[in-house]
């Protein structure tokens, strides 16, 4: 949040990726939420569902019906706020990835600039810049 309120105080659009788990999902699904982030400055919001890849995080896997909730949580703030929602729908809409290649950059917790979060690749950090 240290970094959310510096970008903010330099006016400095950004955005975040959020990955949505069965544990977070009532969190970073919310109003509260995306108003907070809103109010501090950020105008995208990335989300993505959680797929696990060790079988010991199974558990944070949406169940289905919080994947109904997380579908129509990405529909409807779309229409409600006036900031950029971006979901796994929106990709089946628009015909494949919105990331690499189309404007949008992925800058990882450590400072690695990235294509994608899903293709953690980059010979690049913003620290370094």
């Amino acid at each position: 949040m240290k970094v959310v309120d510096k970008l903010n105080k330099e006016k400095i659009l950004f955005g975040l990726s959020v990955t949505v788990t069965s544990k977070n999902i009532n969190d970073v699904c919310s109003d509260e939420f995306v108003v907070k982030m809103i109010k501090k400055g950020n105008m995208f919001f990335s989300y993505y569902r959680y797929i696990p890849i060790d079988k010991n995080t199974i558990e944070l896997t949406l169940s289905p019906e919080q994947d109904l909730m997380f579908k129509e949580f990405t529909k409807s703030f779309r229409f409600k706020y006036n900031a950029i929602f971006v979901s796994p729908e929106n990709e089946k809409r628009y015909g494949g990835c919105l990331g690499a290649g189309k404007g949008v950059v992925h800058i990882s917790a450590s400072g690695e600039l990235e294509a994608c979060p899903f293709a953690p690749y980059s010979d690049v950090s913003v620290k370094n810049m």
